[in-house]
């Protein structure tokens, strides 16, 4: 029987700075929250769940939650944190699977956008610039001086509320980034053989 894929791609909003402290202590840093995740089962539609916007889907939790189900997540190491420290769904690392690892093993970039532009995938064309909707919306803004004297934190982020039309085009930054990553794993699984054993059970245990 053909083994299901579940590929998933999220976004977060904290108060740590990701690339400052890793993605362990980003993880489990108590400001950290779950914006958005984008999923889908093998070649199917694209699906979106916000948690403003109501429980996760009974189909999604099922799928996190079946061990037979390959999740597929693009640096999976980010997402495998994320859905055990933020959402409380621990994984079993032989339950991940990573495109960029096979994109590594046959000498191509393991950025997303580049392994894309290097294999010509089009599913990466994104409705606005590289990271623009990450800093926007992840990053957290200064309060002004008028801000505080009516009772704002130091600290605040934008969102679905503040800027509605670039939260929409962040959604589709976010669906485009599972289009891409799974675009590009068939598209190198047509011209060449997965990974070894060898190389997998390298790549877990490094």
């Amino acid at each position: 029987m053909t083994t299901r894929r579940l590929w998933l791609d999220c976004e977060n909003r904290s108060l740590v700075n990701l690339k400052n402290v890793g993605v362990d202590n980003y993880a489990k840093n108590s400001s950290t929250e779950f914006l958005m995740l984008a999923w889908a089962v093998d070649l199917g539609e694209v699906n979106l769940w916000q948690p403003h916007l109501g429980p996760m889907p009974e189909e999604l939790k099922e799928l996190l939650l079946d061990k037979a189900v390959t999740k597929c997540a693009w640096n999976f190491q980010f997402e495998k944190h994320i859905f055990e420290y933020v959402l409380g769904i621990p994984i079993e690392l032989s339950e991940w699977y990573d495109p960029s690892v096979l994109a590594a093993y046959m000498s191509l970039p393991i950025g997303l956008g580049k392994a894309g532009d290097a294999l010509a995938i089009m599913g990466k064309k994104i409705h606005m610039a590289p990271d623009e909707g990450v800093k926007f919306f992840s990053v957290p803004k200064k309060a002004t001086k008028k801000m505080l004297a009516n009772g704002s934190p130091a600290q605040y982020f934008k969102d679905w509320n503040s800027n509605p039309d670039k939260w929409e085009a962040f959604c589709k930054y976010c669906r485009q980034d599972v289009i891409a990553e799974r675009e590009i794993y068939y598209a190198l699984t047509a011209v060449n053989s997965p990974m070894t054993e060898g190389e997998i059970a390298a790549w877990e245990l490094d």
